[in-house]
């Protein structure tokens, strides 16, 4: 019989109110071991309705969303870690696909609306990302993640998955920003990053 593999599913969530009223209640509890919802500073009502749907919180410590999946990381419990984003742009039901194509033996598996390293909704194995050594503080945190776990000679593979319109608030990310940030850190880790530079 084959080892069970534990799950943390990782919501973050910044002043999605709107979003969370009609995301939260398609989750099913027991599609996981884990759930946290991480509040990169909400000044809405989400930290009341998530606390009010039982769900545990954590306040981002460190303000930009590398920083906090980081931060994340080492604080979650799972052998898989499935990042999905609680803006509408993902959809629940897909959440128990994502996680059977880890545990069939993928390290890393993305939900794709194309061949896509950007979109925020993956699934991996926690203890192969913590070796990975990633280091991005902000939203090019999933292209760094999909070049580690790639160049590192791990197992990766994508599932096709819908992106619906986003609900609620305007979204976060800033088109040219974001895009700089991420032609930098392309140019740096495709480069640099050889699989015997992974931490043991």
């Amino acid at each position: 019989m084959s080892e069970r593999l534990t799950t943390t599913l990782l919501l973050p969530a910044l002043n999605e109110i709107e979003a969370l009223r009609v995301i939260v209640p398609q989750i099913q509890r027991d599609w996981v071991d884990e759930i946290i919802v991480i509040d990169g500073g909400s000044t809405d009502s989400t930290l009341e309705y998530v606390r009010a749907c039982g769900l545990a919180v954590h306040s981002q410590s460190h303000r930009r969303y590398g920083r906090s999946m980081l931060q994340d990381l080492q604080m979650a419990k799972g052998d898989i870690v499935v990042e999905c984003t609680l803006d509408g742009n993902s959809l629940p039901h897909d959440i128990p696909r994502i996680m059977d194509k880890v545990k069939e033996g993928y390290d890393l598996v993305i939900g794709s609306r194309y061949t896509d390293v950007l979109v925020g909704f993956r699934a991996f194995r926690r203890k192969e990302a913590l070796r990975l050594g990633f280091d991005t503080p902000g939203l090019s945190w999933s292209c760094q993640s999909s070049i580690r776990f790639a160049r590192g000679s791990l197992r990766v593979t994508e599932i096709p998955a819908c992106e619906p319109p986003r609900i609620g608030s305007a979204r976060k990310m800033k088109p040219f920003k974001t895009g700089w940030e991420i032609t930098k850190l392309i140019l740096r880790d495709f480069v640099a990053f050889w699989p015997n530079q992974r931490v043991k």
